[in-house]
């Protein structure tokens, strides 16, 4: 629900977003829900991990975000949620935030009893 794909935009909102050129062909009387392209540089490069049977090259990748600026919005025809809903939404999960990994470690309850030590 945080993507612009799923908000409707008027046209007078994907006009400001859009080349002229893009604007020209679009319906004046429809909605559009806008994609964002160019949000993300990505660099993969290999390294080598040395073990006891030799040698092993692994790709890694490493992504940063690019500034606003330089994001290219795509129209994409309305998806049909009705924008209330979109922004109704948007404000229940504004809070919500994703639970730390803890490095992929599996935690576990001793299964006896627990007490205080004071």
């Amino acid at each position: 629900m945080k993507d612009d794909v799923y908000r409707p935009h008027s046209f007078e909102e994907v006009e400001a977003l859009v080349s002229p050129d893009v604007a020209a062909r679009l319906d004046r009387s429809r909605s559009y829900g806008v994609w964002w392209f160019n949000r993300r540089r990505m660099q993969t490069y290999q390294v080598v991990e040395s073990d006891e049977n030799g040698r092993r090259y692994r790709r890694r990748t490493k992504t940063t975000a690019k500034p606003r600026e330089q994001w290219i919005a795509v129209p994409v025809p309305d998806c049909g949620v009705p924008r209330e809903w979109v922004d109704a939404a948007r404000e229940a999960i504004k809070d919500n935030y994703r639970p730390p990994s803890a490095n992929r470690r599996f935690w576990e309850l001793s299964g006896g009893l627990l007490r205080c030590g004071c």
